[in-house]
């Protein structure tokens, strides 16, 4: 479907406090297209980017929003336009390194949605 002027966007306004659906979180290993899809998908307009591309909020627990409100708060959200918010944060994946992520994640009490990205491991292979 084209989008056109006459073409409605769901109005979240009557959600609770307006606030976003879901919050995708792109994930994954350093150098496998985390920032090409982030910039392909913040291209939506429904779909609302984070002000900076990794925000890394969850990696220590001294940095982590307290509330869904706080993570809130990194994005330019217009409830009559949006639907959900992006992210690309990979470092999250770099366990041992940073530990507990997926923890603080859910005590932040927002609806994330995780998009993992891998490399394909035929590249991989040493000659």
């Amino acid at each position: 479907m084209v989008e056109t002027e006459t073409s409605e966007h769901r109005d979240l306004s009557s959600e609770p406090d307006g606030m976003p659906t879901a919050c995708g979180v792109i994930i994954g290993a350093t150098k496998c297209g985390t920032t090409s899809l982030y910039r392909a998908l913040s291209a939506h307009p429904n779909i609302c980017p984070s002000r900076r591309k990794e925000l890394n909020l969850f990696l220590e627990p001294e940095t982590s929003p307290d509330s869904f409100e706080t993570y809130y708060e990194n994005f330019h959200f217009n409830p009559l336009i949006h639907r959900v918010t992006l992210e690309a944060s990979p470092q999250y994946t770099h366990a041992p390194r940073f530990t507990d992520v997926a923890k603080r994640m859910k005590a932040c009490g927002a609806p994330f949605k995780l998009i993992y990205v891998v490399y394909k491991f035929t590249c991989l292979i040493s000659h």
